[in-house]
């Protein structure tokens, strides 16, 4: 199966016009983070390959996607959780290196700012992506460039 056949199999996130926010508050996203996600996800729609020489190729091509498919489907996992805005981006961590923030609110308006996630919802996200218990969420600088722009 291809990545676009993957796609269409599952609807894409769409963004929220409006405000970008300078700031942004979530987790930071680990390589073994994505690749826990496309694991789910391969026995989640029973995407397993033909061929098991061809796992770690589908694997791949599925942690690749996560920046879209992880927001997408936290959403339609835990349907209590507010979802006001949530996508992956890229962040200024406090080393000043790069990294990608799975963004559960921001400072864009006062409807994302708000946003109340409850300690159920943090642990529930720590288990969907196999975050461990001590990383804590917190807040990154958001360079303006790297927020997803387009029409919700």
């Amino acid at each position: 199966m291809t990545i676009l056949r993957l796609l269409r199999r599952h609807p894409l996130v769409k963004f929220i016009s409006g405000p970008i926010p300078s700031r942004a508050y979530g987790f930071i996203l680990e390589d073994e983070n994505f690749d826990h996600f496309a694991r789910y996800y391969l026995d989640k729609f029973s995407l397993h390959p033909d061929k098991p020489e061809q796992l770690e190729n589908r694997l791949a091509g599925i942690a690749d996607l996560g920046y879209i498919l992880i927001p997408t489907c936290l959403a339609n996992v835990r349907i209590g959780m507010p979802a006001v805005r949530r996508e992956v981006v890229w962040v200024i961590k406090e080393n000043g290196m790069y990294g990608q923030l799975l963004v559960l609110c921001d400072n864009a308006s006062p409807a994302t700012m708000d946003v109340q996630i409850t300690p159920e919802d943090l642990h529930f996200i720590r288990e969907f992506l196999n975050i461990p218990p001590d990383v804590a969420p917190n807040w990154y600088d958001v360079p303006e460039d790297d927020w997803p722009k387009g029409g919700a």
